[in-house]
């Protein structure tokens, strides 16, 4: 009963990233729908154009019988597919990460594998963007992919300066404890 409680609690803050993150797209995506003239009545036919901004919307969204329906869901199943592929889902790590959870690794396998998923959709989305030859997305382009690299570069490094500053550390000490912690602590 407890376990139980446990799981939904963990779930219940996915979830919370989850839509979070989806409103956050979906709001991102109207602001630029409205400043480049996308809008309810002529969104079908920006989809069937032969423009660079037909060509990335088309690639961008899966479902096509969702986005048919209205403008609105056309915005949903856009921000929803980003959702998709830039926030951890442990359901997507493929028949082998499945096989690894029954291996001395366990259910911890799953993180990393999503880690690298995910962190690899942010740049290829990045890319996209930047790439798409439309000046406002583009800019959410560099926006996503510079929010990325401070995550992923900037903040490790600025956590760790902070505590050795906090904690008397000098670099030389620094150098010394690695000499003797294991193998994967060595960051």
């Amino acid at each position: 009963k407890v376990f139980g409680k446990l799981q939904e609690s963990y779930i219940a803050e996915d979830d919370f990233w989850k839509i979070t993150t989806f409103e956050l797209e979906r709001n991102r995506y109207s602001s630029v729908f409205n400043r480049i003239g996308i809008n309810k009545e002529n969104y079908k036919s920006v989809l069937r154009e032969d423009s660079a901004r037909g060509k990335f919307f088309r690639k961008k969204v899966q479902r096509q019988d969702i986005v048919d329906e209205s403008f609105d869901g056309f915005l949903d199943e856009l921000s929803a597919n980003i959702v998709r592929n830039q926030v951890p889902n442990y359901e997507y790590i493929g028949r082998t990460g499945k096989a690894l959870r029954q291996s001395p690794f366990g259910n911890f396998i799953a993180f990393p594998l999503e880690i690298m998923r995910t962190g690899n959709n942010i740049i290829t989305q990045s890319i996209d963007e930047i790439t798409s030859g439309i000046p406002e997305i583009k800019a959410v382009g560099l926006r996503r992919l510079l929010g990325f690299g401070t995550m992923v570069g900037g903040v490790p490094y600025g956590l760790t300066e902070v505590f050795k500053a906090k904690n008397n550390v000098s670099d030389e000490e620094m150098q010394a404890l690695r000499r003797f912690v294991p193998e994967w602590s060595k960051n």
